[in-house]
């Protein structure tokens, strides 16, 4: 029994001990002199008190409260004294992945302004709030016949990273939409969704991602051009349509006059030309006669096989000769 219970006691101790690393790591605490701030958002949705606050992806700190202020919603979070953060540093909520884990970033201006003191706010003016990403496929599946999820992933993480400001620029978003468009039962259906969708976005985040705002203003582009190009497509049918069924009218007459003069036509050259029998015989004969004109110029190195009748040979006129092709046919008597 003593046994049982040290065993017990060690792989409890053993399990604690990972537990604790695992924590630990997940936690991921940050070492070093921090100081405190606050920033005031008008979305914090799927921030949670422990997650990251990051400089260029960088963990510099973490988020230590979230309170709600009125219609806006106050995060203190810690910043590493050796990482400033300045009056015009701008607090964005990003997202982490598609799972919707989220994180504080820092977003430093090109020129740096002056540091801003620890316990001081940074106003909602200066802050980026969350969205929600599965805005963006709301009403996708009427207007499409089949969604593959690997490339919903990938373009939601593209766009995602446009949003948040990657250099990457609107490359990859516009290759992944066309891979997708193609799916669409209706792409101009589909672009509009998608632009609809992309406005909710924009709203939601205070018209504050100058790249969302160029990528819709880019497919509104697109769609207008697309839009008067099958205006233009639908006016010219309107016009050639008449033409066309006058067409068709003219074609089905003169099929029909064909048709029907065939017959007559036949017999009128069968009365004017008797011959047209004998004619057609003749004309018959000529791939013949051609071939028995090859044969007599081919110097045949095998002699021709001898024939002999009892009571002698029929003799054949060259015509006959010529209609058996020179076969070496020996017609006795």
């Amino acid at each position: 029994m003593s046994g049982s219970v040290l065993g017990l006691t060690v792989f409890t101790a053993v399990a604690t001990v990972c537990a604790v690393i695992v924590l630990t790591a997940l936690r991921s605490p940050v070492t070093g002199p921090v100081s405190q701030y606050t920033a005031t958002f008008t979305d914090v949705s799927g921030l949670d008190v422990g997650n990251d606050v990051r400089i260029s992806g960088v963990q510099v700190g973490k988020v230590r409260a979230i309170r709600l202020d009125g219609r806006t919603a106050k995060v203190d979070f810690t910043a590493l004294h050796d990482h400033p953060v300045y009056r015009n540093t701008v607090a964005a909520v990003r997202f982490q992945n598609l799972l919707g884990q989220r994180y504080l970033e820092l977003v430093q201006p090109a020129a740096a302004g002056e540091r801003l003191a620890a316990g001081a706010s940074i106003p909602v003016e200066q802050t980026i709030p969350s969205f929600d990403i599965t805005k963006l496929f709301n009403g996708f599946r009427p207007v499409f016949g089949t969604l593959d999820p690997a490339q919903l992933n990938q373009f939601g993480e593209h766009l995602l990273r446009l949003i948040q400001g990657d250099d990457t620029g609107l490359g990859p978003v516009l290759r992944d939409l066309d891979a997708i468009a193609k799916f669409a039962v209706n792409r101009q259906a589909a672009i509009t969704v998608l632009i609809r969708n992309l406005g909710e976005l924009s709203v939601d985040l205070g018209g504050k991602s100058q790249h969302l705002l160029h990528l819709i203003a880019t497919l509104n582009g697109l769609l207008t051009t697309f839009t008067s190009k099958a205006d233009e497509f639908r006016a010219s049918i309107d016009i050639e349509l008449p033409l066309l069924r006058s067409l068709v009218h003219t074609l089905q007459y003169a099929e029909r006059t064909f048709d029907g003069s065939t017959v007559p036509l036949y017999d009128l050259t069968s009365r004017m030309f008797p011959q047209t029998p004998t004619i057609i015989a003749g004309l018959s004969l000529v791939p013949a006669l051609i071939q028995g004109l090859r044969d007599s110029l081919v110097d045949d190195q095998q002699g021709a096989p001898s024939f002999g009748c009892a009571h002698g040979e029929v003799h054949l006129p060259g015509i006959g000769e010529v209609s058996f092709a020179h076969q070496d046919l020996v017609v006795c008597q």
